[in-house]
Formats: C-alpha cells, structure tokens, sequence
C-alpha cells in the first residue's frame, strides 16, 4: 500500500488529498443538515400540537357563549363548527404523529373527542326540551289566567241578590292571586336555577293546587270550568318538572364537557411534553454528532496531511543527500 502510494504522482497525491478534505466536509456537512431536519420537523409537529391546542380554546369558548345565551341555535352552531374545526387538526395530527407513545395519546384524545361530540349533542337537544317547556309553561299559564278570569268575571256578573256571591268572588280572586304568585315564583325560578327557588316555586304551586281544589268547593254551579282549570295547572307543574329535569339534564352535560375539556387538555400537554423531551434529546445528539464528525475530520485531516507531506518530501530529502553526494 505504501509502496503503491509512493510511486503515484505528486499531483495525484495533492488530489488525494484535497478530495479527503472535500469528502469530510461533505460528511461533517450531512451531519448537520440530518440533525437540523430533524429539529426542524420536531418543531412542525409542536406547532401542530399548539395549534391543536388552539383549537380547543377556541371550542371553549365558543362552549361557554352557548351556555351563556341558554342554548341559541346560533351560538350552538358555532359550538360545532369550532369542535369540527378541533377534530380536523386532531385527525391530522394522527396522520403525521408516527411514534406509538403519540399514537397512544392522540388515540384517547380521538375517543375522548367523539365523547364530546355525544354530550354536545345532547345538551342541544336538553336546551330545546327547555324551551319546549317554557313555551308550555307560558301556554298552560295563560290558559288557567284566562279560565279564572271568566270564572271571576261569571261570579261578578250574578244578581246582587244571591248571597253566596261575595264568597265565591273571594274564592276566585284568592285562586286567581295564588296562579299570578306561582308565574312569578316560576320566573324567578327560571332566571336563578337555585335549588331555594326551585323549592319556593314547588311550594307556591302546590299551594295554587289547594286553592283550586277549595275553588271547586266554594263553586259547585262551575265544575267543568274550574276542572279545566285545575287541569291546566296540573299542566303548568308538568311543565314545570319537565323544566327541571331539562335544567338538571344540562347541568350534567355542563358537567360532563367540563371534564372532557380537562381531558383533552391533558393528553395534548402530555404530547406536548413528549415532543420537548425528544427535541431536547434531538439537539444533545446532534450537538454529539457534530462534535464527533468535527474532530474525526480534524484527526483524518491531520493524518491525511501527514502521510502525504512525508510522501512528498521523503523523495525530495532522499534526492538531496544523492546530489550533495555527488
């Protein structure tokens, strides 16, 4: 090998030479490329995680609008168009992610998202049974209202003769005040969703309920309008019910999204985690990388030098003592 090396050109030598150089340079610089590619796609998919994350906020939100104005079909729109939005760069997200750890997470997260999307749905539909009911309550309230009224109305209009009249006037008039008190227990009812209120207008109801049942006593003459009276607060309290089981529905929705919200949130910091680990690892070993191929090129370099200049001046020495010889 060395005799070989020692009968090739000078020349050939130099190029050999330079070529080397020009070899680990091209490998110190291949070195760093890979590991900046690296880096750089790390930092893609963290983007990808804090836009995710984004998203979620955005759905957040856009939840709370919903619950704030009492399930509006426009707010509630706006709800899925955002959770849409979420799921589509969580589905992109399990495209890219490649590794079983971000998989695994990203997995849940899909479950815990489609779970979402359950409860979402039914709160809106929770909301429009609450509707329904209040609509009912407003229907059935204004039926009884006007049944007392002509019944109240009928008794005023008899013969100041008949004796049983100011009673019976006092029996519909005490009806009539203990229906416009329950309307407005029920109303505070419905602005402060309490657990007091929601007892105070059970109670009040129950109340116009007695009186009602008193009503049919104190006027016998009026029994088929003051049963469809009874009847139609009998259905204002089952419209009250409904109400309250829409209102008890809704709360544990509330309840549900909240703690798949802190779900989700916790799988995407877990990712998020993941990714800074691998990326702090990604940068020590590149930095590694670097250093090694850096002074594996030094050494090489030094080697490559030595050997050749020894190739070069041997002769030249070994010429020199023949000619001074001569």
């Amino acid at each position: 090998m060395n005799s070989w090396f020692a009968n090739i050109s000078v020349n050939l030598k130099l190029g050999l030479g330079f070529g080397l150089v020009l070899v680990l340079t091209a490998l110190l610089a291949l070195t760093g490329w890979t590991s900046l590619g690296s880096l750089i796609q790390r930092s893609n998919w963290m983007s990808d995680i804090t836009r995710l994350n984004s998203d979620l906020t955005n759905l957040r939100v856009a939840r709370l609008q919903y619950m704030l104005a009492n399930g509006d079909d426009a707010t509630a729109n706006n709800v899925q168009v955002k959770l849409n939005e979420f799921n589509q760069q969580q589905q992109h997200l399990l495209k890219t992610f490649k590794s079983p750890e971000n998989l695994k997470l990203l997995n849940e997260q899909a479950q815990i998202i489609a779970a979402y999307q359950v409860t979402l749905d039914r709160m809106r539909a929770t909301y429009k049974a609450s509707a329904a009911a209040r609509t009912d309550l407003e229907t059935t309230a204004a039926a009884a209202m006007q049944l007392i009224d002509n019944i109240t109305r009928d008794v005023l209009g008899q013969g100041e003769g008949d004796g049983a009249r100011l009673e019976q006037f006092r029996a519909a008039s005490a009806a009539k005040e203990q229906l416009l008190q329950v309307r407005f227990e029920v109303r505070g009812y419905i602005a402060d969703n309490t657990t007091q209120s929601e007892q105070t207008a059970l109670r009040q109801l129950d109340n116009a309920l007695d009186y009602a049942r008193q009503l049919a006593q104190s006027l016998p003459n009026e029994a088929a309008r003051i049963q469809q009276f009874q009847a139609a607060v009998t259905s204002y309290r089952d419209a009250l019910n409904r109400y309250k089981g829409a209102v008890a529905d809704i709360a544990a929705a509330r309840a549900e999204m909240t703690q798949q919200g802190y779900d989700i949130v916790s799988r995407s910091e877990a990712l998020y985690k993941i990714q800074l680990e691998r990326r702090d690892a990604e940068s020590t070993e590149a930095r590694s990388l670097q250093l090694i191929a850096t002074l594996l090129a030094l050494l090489v370099g030094i080697a490559a030098a030595l050997i050749i200049t020894r190739q070069i001046t041997r002769p030249l020495r070994e010429t020199m003592a023949v000619v001074e010889r001569i």
